[in-house]
């Protein structure tokens, strides 16, 4: 999910209101350089590396070698993600949110842990499995990250989304051919991460659901 650029300012001062308290981790080894990797404060030391390490080999599999550009991916930690994406003025069942002004990714850190109740409301709104959403997540978000300019629209981002779990060489100028076949794949699924565009609201969002209303 991409941050409007009316929101810039917001998201700002959300950053510099919590990174100073992220903790880096190493990079993997497999992982362009420019990435780096940092967990909220509120992560335990176990849970950091535990779903950074889910976080990282994912992000790996999709191998972003055309980009160049240093990038912060922050996981955020239970109970604190709600918050942060109502403050931003997105859906709560928004899993990842891209600042591009800014070069970094926020995620939902419970998406990359053990089953959970969070996991459990994801899996209720968006009708995938855990793994899937982790998947069409990821590819999504580094959608806006190599691609800033063709994937500024959610449903290009989506679709270019499709193309990098392909591993296509050159996820940012598709051929002709290869966005019709995509078109085709995804046309059920192409309200994946744009929870604007969905007309039910989450089930799961009952009066004892601890998503915010």
């Amino acid at each position: 999910m991409l941050a409007s650029p009316q929101r810039a300012r917001l998201c700002l001062f959300v950053f510099i209101a919590l990174a100073s308290f992220a903790r880096a981790q190493d990079l993997e080894p497999n992982t362009p350089p420019p990435f780096r990797f940092v967990c909220q404060t509120g992560y335990s030391e176990r849970l950091c590396l535990e779903h950074s390490t889910v976080f990282q080999a994912l992000l790996a599999r999709f191998q972003p070698h055309s980009f160049r550009e240093p990038w912060t991916w922050v996981l955020v930690p239970r109970g604190a993600w709600p918050d942060i994406v109502r403050r931003l003025g997105h859906h709560p069942a928004t899993p990842a949110i891209t600042l591009p002004a800014l070069h970094q990714t926020w995620l939902d850190g419970e998406l990359f842990g053990e089953a959970s109740v969070r996991q459990f409301q994801l899996r209720e709104y968006w009708h995938i499995d855990i793994l899937h959403l982790r998947e069409v997540t990821v590819s999504h978000e580094l959608a806006h990250v190599i691609c800033t300019r063709e994937a500024a629209d959610e449903n290009n981002a989506n679709r270019i989304g499709g193309l990098i779990r392909a591993n296509a060489s050159s996820p940012c100028a598709p051929t002709p051919d290869r966005l019709r076949q995509l078109q085709a794949s995804s046309a059920t699924s192409s309200k994946l991460l744009h929870p604007a565009s969905r007309a039910d609201k989450p089930r799961a969002a009952s009066s004892t659901s601890p998503l915010p209303q």
